[in-house]
């Protein structure tokens, strides 16, 4: 099931069940109606032309890329595509919808009869595509739930808001975050094999005796960056304290904690050796 926001302030769409049906609605949900019934497919990806007010959507079992007006009236096959169980999501443009077939972006004019042409290739499942008109040509896809940004270099004279990405990282449940970790730096047949080996390395000690450890730094001057206060108010601070000490952690199988081992700051550093730092 696809969910679309008109710009006229409608939000269209579809149900995974065959048949199917496509409806409309305001956005404080009132006023929901059946504008298309009888479906023979699920719906998939619903787009909207607010130029001509034609609605488009893929029938997903199908492979039927059909139109109708705003209202549900005149539906049209635009191209069936044989491609049953494949075809995910649509976005339109001009003369020209896009929509994802298997790992495939496809091309096909809208006027009835045409043949669809491939504009892009990927090595995995596209579940979603949302073209950005600006700067250029954006197409931006979501392959195995996880969203990456495909640039193809193609000038067009159209310029499009924030709006249009945001709908599609809203359509998709796609957030913004801090990337942390290291885990993708390590090869994981590295560890599957090291993994198998343990077992036998360890087999000569006793569970108490087999410990994991770890070190990590320790910024023991650093105050919280967060506190409570007052809304309205104005929350400040100063400069984050840098000094740092390394301390490494270890844990027995059996849980067994080991007292923490602190690499701390030399009382006098290397760089004065036979140096009296008293008469500097």
């Amino acid at each position: 099931m696809n969910i679309f926001l008109s710009p006229i302030r409608w939000i269209y769409y579809g149900q995974n069940e065959s048949p199917s049906k496509i409806f409309r609605t305001n956005f404080d949900g009132i006023d929901k109606r059946v504008i298309i019934n009888n479906l023979p497919a699920s719906v998939f990806g619903i787009g909207l032309d607010v130029d001509v007010q034609r609605l488009y959507w893929m029938e997903y079992t199908t492979g039927d890329l059909k139109s109708a007006w705003f209202n549900g009236s005149d539906v049209k096959t635009i191209v069936s595509t044989n491609a049953k169980n494949k075809n995910f999501d649509i976005d339109i443009d001009g003369d020209f919808i896009f929509y994802t077939s298997n790992n495939k972006i496809m091309k096909i004019n809208k006027s009835l009869g045409q043949n669809p042409t491939v504009v892009h290739t990927d090595t995995q499942q596209i579940y979603g595509v949302l073209l950005c008109r600006q700067d250029g040509y954006t197409i931006a896809a979501v392959l195995n739930s996880k969203c990456v940004v495909i640039q193809l270099v193609l000038q067009l004279q159209k310029q499009a808001s924030n709006g249009w990405l945001e709908s599609w990282r809203s359509k998709f449940s796609i957030g913004f975050f801090k990337v942390c970790g290291e885990s993708v730096d390590v090869d994981q047949s590295v560890v599957d094999d090291f993994k198998s080996k343990l077992e036998n390395i360890v087999a000569d000690y006793t569970p108490e005796n087999v410990f994991n450890a770890d070190e990590t730094g320790l910024f023991f001057k650093a105050l919280p960056d967060k506190t409570l206060g007052q809304k309205g108010e104005a929350c400040k601070g100063g400069k984050l304290a840098k000094e740092r000490i390394t301390v490494m952690l270890a844990c027995s199988s059996t849980g067994e904690k080991l007292p923490p081992s602190v690499i701390g700051k030399a009382k006098k550093p290397r760089c004065f050796k036979n140096i009296n730092v008293n008469n500097l």
